[in-house]
């Protein structure tokens, strides 16, 4: 409907060829019509500008951008910033969403009163055929808040961007890290803190897609320490901010620091990392006695930082 609010999805689009039409047209077959997309081109090296175009020229409701290649972070909020909508949402371009997802997002927010709406995703990998549909037919919202919502984020859900509905008044003064390994966790757990009351639709309506040659599975490069530094900005904003979820950023962040030294030790790369090593040392020390006795941190990350700490040695035997 005309009368309805424009709802902008912002789509950082980076070598994404493969994948790109099939996102756009899950959008562009919503039943909720008055959406704006705006394909940001983060430098792509493929097709993917070319097809960015097309879709341009076809649709009155496209905006295409090209940009120098800086990451999703920056493109989204270049996005932002040029968006029209009242209401703003995040796709990654290989993704695709339920047809009805804006709908009822939307209806969410109405029923709410709330600014921000939220929904299940559901994952796929490459070589799997179909998406899982939508679960409930039943036009369900619950509200989500406080410790609730906040236990459910810091054990991995509602991290990303997507799969939400923004009124676009909450992104002023949010912090967009260029850092772009788990760049999402810096954005939410703002968003989160601030706006504690979600409206929450429990079917899964965003369709992720998990690629078998992602970034976890490739050798390790100075680029994957990035999550160090945006897991270690998620902590002292927590602390500064929310200091009754400051068990659940400790864990998560001891989490990131045990991953990151332990494929410096399986991969051999002591050297080459060694300042990344002292730094996560550091933190290991700085934060020894919080990290024993917090009741969110795994034993098993808990025995890993002892033996990080004092012997690394056997660490590198077992890891190999």
């Amino acid at each position: 409907m005309e009368n309805d609010p424009i709802v902008s999805y912002i789509i950082p689009v980076y070598n994404v060829e493969k994948y790109l039409e099939r996102c756009i047209n899950s959008l562009l077959e919503q039943t909720y019509s008055n959406i704006e997309l705006v394909l940001v081109d983060d430098g792509s090296t493929d097709e993917s500008g070319k097809i960015c175009n097309q879709y341009a020229e076809k649709y009155p409701n496209i905006q295409v951008y090209h940009l120098k290649n800086g990451g999703a972070s920056l493109a989204r909020k270049y996005g932002l910033e040029k968006s029209k909508g009242d209401f703003v949402a995040f796709v990654d371009s290989d993704d695709t969403v339920d047809i009805r997802l804006t709908e009822l997002l939307m209806k969410a927010l109405k029923v709410s009163g709330l600014q921000i709406a939220v929904c299940d995703v559901s994952k796929k990998i490459d070589n799997e055929i179909s998406w899982e549909k939508a679960v409930n037919s039943e036009e369900v919202v619950t509200i989500l808040e406080n410790s609730v919502l906040m236990e459910r984020f810091f054990h991995y859900d509602f991290w990303g961007m997507v799969g939400k509905i923004y009124h676009r008044s909450v992104f002023q003064s949010i912090y967009f890290p260029k850092a772009t390994i788990n760049e999402d966790y810096v954005v939410m757990v703002q968003l989160f803190t601030k706006y504690q009351r979600v409206a929450y639709v429990p079917q899964s309506l965003y369709h992720y897609r998990l690629h078998s040659g992602g970034l976890s599975t490739l050798a390790l490069t100075e680029r994957k320490f990035e999550e160090l530094d945006n897991a270690a900005f998620v902590y002292h904003y927590v602390v500064k901010v929310a200091c009754d979820y400051k068990e659940y950023a400790l864990a998560n962040y001891m989490g990131s620091c045990v991953k990151l030294m332990n494929a410096v030790y399986r991969e051999g790369k002591v050297v080459q990392f060694h300042a990344h090593v002292n730094e996560i040392k550091g933190v290991f020390r700085k934060n020894f006695m919080a990290a024993m006795i917090n009741s969110q941190l795994l034993w098993k990350l808990k025995v890993l930082i002892c033996l990080l700490l004092l012997c690394p040695s056997i660490v590198c035997k077992i890891s190999r």
